[in-house]
């Protein structure tokens, strides 16, 4: 299909600030734009830009981590030569809990509801940060211990819904020795 060649501008502003001393609150906002262009044919190439937000509070305690997340922003742009605008809005959990000193458990969960503005079917795969139209759901579940010094099991347990992976269940697992 051609050499694709990809161009992102991005431009934002950060912060962080503790409320307490185990807690903080921090948050990300960025404009940006995103050109496709590919050499195969001028109607596969593609342009966006748009803004998006995050608010986070965090909360940790002595073996444990919990991060809470609400993001939104909107995407627009051309995609086959058709003008395209989308908006999403999401939720986002990301947990630790250490396990002595030899190992922790890591939970993501996300859930995010993506909605297009325009008549244009598709939008550009770029958009809504990688996101498909809809409601996406995913959630993982990783596990890393030490049995022993050069010994370790690893195991991850990912679920994935939204319309391109319909309940998509990955299932992972290594034991590991150290030399």
């Amino acid at each position: 299909q051609g050499n694709e060649l990809l161009s992102i501008n991005k431009l934002g502003i950060n912060g962080f600030s503790n409320v307490g001393n185990n807690s903080n609150f921090s948050f990300d906002s960025y404009h940006h734009k995103k050109r496709v262009q590919t050499s195969f044919s001028e109607i596969k190439n593609r342009y966006l830009e748009g803004s998006w937000h995050k608010f986070s509070y965090a909360l940790n305690h002595f073996k444990i981590e919990n991060k809470i997340s609400i993001q939104y922003g909107l995407d627009h742009g051309v995609m086959y030569l058709n003008n395209f605008k989308a908006y999403g809005i999401g939720f986002e959990y990301n947990g630790r809990l250490y396990i002595g000193k030899m190992g922790s458990v890591i939970t993501n969960i996300g859930l995010s509801l993506n909605e297009k503005k325009s008549d244009f079917t598709y939008i550009s795969p770029e958009a809504l940060n990688g996101q498909t139209l809809g409601k996406n759901s995913s959630a993982s579940v990783m596990l890393n211990y030490f049995l022993k010094k050069d010994i370790s099991l690893s195991f991850s347990l990912n679920y994935l819904d939204n319309e391109r992976y319909k309940n998509l269940l990955n299932i992972t697992g290594e034991f590991r020795a150290y030399l």
